[in-house]
């Protein structure tokens, strides 16, 4: 059986317009990612952003403490409160994104065997609420010790 040419490569999109569009979000240093930054930094936390050594290179982390933050979008990582698929090409859309939902575990998985706790932040979250919640994760491993 002859593999198809087109198993591989992207699908030629529906509108280009979206498509262009799409290219240019921000991938890193988004509004979010920058709140969420904001706040550990004035709770003084010595953090480091995007660690491309690092499984996923996680947005956020907390070095000292083994914390690894991920600040998710709510559209391309499937937000169960408000993932909404596009009607165009949207057997495409559903794979893709459960596609990055897996992929987002398996990171996970893997800065857990090395030892890091990690936290998603989504960018409909309270960040305040968001980042007390990563205070107690650190306050707790503290206790632990």
């Amino acid at each position: 059986m002859k593999p198809s040419p087109t198993k591989n490569r992207a699908p030629t999109p529906l509108n280009t317009r979206v498509s262009e569009h799409l290219k240019r979000q921000a991938v890193r240093n988004t509004g979010p990612e920058r709140a969420a930054i904001g706040l550990l930094l004035k709770r003084g936390y010595r953090i480091s952003t995007n660690r491309g050594d690092l499984p996923g290179k996680p947005d956020i982390i907390i070095d000292r403490h083994k914390v690894a933050i991920f600040v998710n979008g709510c559209f391309w990582h499937g937000c169960p409160l408000h993932f909404r698929c596009p009607k165009n090409n949207s057997e495409w859309w559903k794979a893709k994104i459960e596609s990055n939902r897996r992929r987002d575990a398996i990171k996970a998985r893997e800065l857990r065997k090395l030892g890091y706790s990690v936290v998603t932040i989504w960018e409909h979250s309270n960040f305040d609420s968001s980042i007390r919640r990563v205070q107690r994760l650190i306050e707790s491993h503290k206790a632990k010790k």
